[in-house]
């Protein structure tokens, strides 16, 4: 079996350009040294283009960026194709845009061992049996005979051949296995952060606005004036399109000279040189009535506290062991950061998601020992809205 990654140039992102050589170590892990060659998509979009570069029997096509597999896909997919009469499949998608596509995962996953678990789960929870694909579809990585292409021109195009062969019953799913996709971290809405604002806000501010997906969904909800902070110049290019006016740098340096009714801060604070320093300019930019949203990660969640308790620390493109993060918050330390900036917490919810079996296993040792807050190891996030002290106007600019 080949691996081609059909992949061009990353953007360039920090957490995209770290993404990308993680899911590639991985990949050369899980495959066990299978042979990977690396195309960008313009050099590889035909059939006969493809012919060109592998002899191999069997092809797993990787077409998009920042996918991390998970070590099923080589034990059941390849087994398949060989015993079947499917000439290509792929596996479940976590997450997807299509439902028939989303891997129907037990549990929700924090770091690789916890993926690993869930991976195993759902391995054994599933028949390895492929089913067709039903409706639309996406291919971010296809596994494929290469004797399909026989009877097909040199020159048609790979991209046809995925919804063709689903057409025709000859491209299943294997929903007993998955992908991770770590590319849609920017591309939800946050309609939990969303739903914090409050009716009179009319001037909103994005802090680390990323694509701008946030700001343009308030925006189709409702009138409002919304700027966004972004560092990155590449995504700031993006979100300007949807907001009424977007600031290249971080929101350590970048002025602020007007007023908000609303400063959301998604998943911000953790990457903050100066966390303290920021959130006294961020109280003086709001105006008397106005709010701080916020959402933080909790590094004292279960997955986190019991990967070092195995030896391990492992950073990852996005999650709570972001590769970018330079603080790491509990909900004690939190609240002790906003109380000394001069925030006024009105407030707070805990994201809890049920544990994996390892995971519960381990907090209820925990507890019982009388070593580990249940609350604090089940929490995976803080969502939070808060209001600046009155004494703060003029503090910290």
């Amino acid at each position: 079996m080949d691996i081609i990654l059909r992949v061009g140039e990353p953007d360039p992102i920090e957490e995209v350009l770290f993404s990308r050589s993680f899911c590639r170590r991985y990949l050369d892990v899980f495959s066990d040294g299978a042979n990977v060659v690396q195309r960008p998509p313009e050099a590889l979009g035909t059939v006969g283009e493809l012919r060109a570069l592998t002899q191999a029997q069997i092809v797993f096509l990787i077409n998009e960026d920042e996918l991390l597999v998970t070590p099923h896909i080589f034990r059941m997919i390849p087994e398949r194709l060989d015993q079947d009469s499917w000439w290509a499949l792929v596996p479940g998608l976590s997450p997807a845009r299509s439902p028939a596509q989303q891997a129907p995962l037990l549990y929700p996953y924090h770091t690789v061992r916890t993926l690993l678990e869930t991976a195993d789960m759902l391995a054994a929870s599933r028949s390895p049996t492929p089913r067709t694909i039903k409706g639309a579809a996406e291919w971010p990585c296809v596994f494929f005979l290469t004797s399909a292409l026989n009877s097909l021109s040199a020159d048609t195009p790979l991209d046809t051949l995925w919804p063709r062969w689903a057409a025709q019953g000859r491209l299943g799913i294997v929903d007993a296995c998955f992908v991770h996709r770590f590319g849609f971290v920017h591309q939800f809405p946050r309609e939990d952060l969303l739903g914090l604002i409050p009716d009179h806000a009319a001037s909103v501010l994005d802090v680390g606005c990323a694509y701008g997906v946030l700001g343009r969904h308030l925006k189709n909800l409702r009138p409002c004036h919304v700027t966004g902070i972004e560092r990155n110049a590449h995504m700031a290019r993006a979100a300007a399109v949807h907001y009424d006016a977007v600031f290249v740098g971080s929101v350590e340096d970048v002025p602020l000279n007007r007023r908000f009714d609303a400063i959301i801060c998604g998943d911000v604070l953790e990457h903050l040189v100066r966390p303290s320093a920021v959130l006294r300019r961020l109280a003086n930019a709001l105006t008397d009535d106005g709010v701080l949203i916020a959402s933080v990660p909790n590094t004292g969640h279960w997955s986190v506290v019991m990967d070092l308790a195995l030896g391990r620390f492992e950073t990852v493109p996005a999650g709570l062991l972001c590769s970018s993060h330079l603080r790491f918050f509990t909900e004690k330390e939190l609240l002790l950061l906003l109380e000394e900036s001069s925030w006024a917490v009105e407030h707070l919810e805990r994201d809890q998601s049920p544990p994996t079996p390892a995971g519960a296993r381990f907090i209820e040792a925990l507890v019982s020992a009388g070593l580990g807050n249940e609350v604090s190891l089940r929490t995976e996030r803080f969502r939070l809205r808060a209001r600046k002290k009155k004494n703060t106007t003029g503090a910290g600019s």
